[in-house]
């Protein structure tokens, strides 16, 4: 839970239109492998169905959806071969709104909601 590191991950995101999509998909593709991580190592030690649920916090949910819909931002340029903002902005505001937001939402959930969570995952989980 080191929020910290995700504000490194959106400046990195905001770069990744120069790569058309490559490190977008880079950070997605990262961000996917980490939350599998954890959630298998969840499953180790509790190998129920809740358990997946308790280890896929929704910011975590919120964070990838967000990242999926940069992604496609950021390789649409290439694909069009159309670099202008404005088009972006026209076409795709949408999508843009949508991603931004769940981005935000899933960095200020992880701010706030880790140790509600943690409390939640341990009444849960007791065996």
């Amino acid at each position: 839970m080191r929020p910290i590191a995700r504000i490194g991950e959106l400046f990195s995101s905001a770069w990744a239109a120069l790569t058309g999509g490559l490190l977008a998909v880079w950070i997605l593709v990262r961000s996917v492998n980490l939350a599998g991580f954890y959630a298998g190592s969840l499953l180790i030690d509790f190998p129920s169905p809740l358990a997946l649920l308790i280890s896929l916090p929704l910011w975590t949910l919120l964070r990838l959806v967000g990242y999926a819909g940069w992604t496609i931002l950021a390789a649409e340029p290439m694909l069009i071969k159309n670099w202008s903002p404005g088009h972006l902005l026209q076409q795709h505001r949408r999508l843009l709104l949508i991603s931004s937001t769940c981005v935000a939402l899933g960095l200020i959930l992880e701010l706030i909601l880790p140790g509600l969570w943690k409390s939640l995952a341990e009444i849960l989980l007791r065996t």
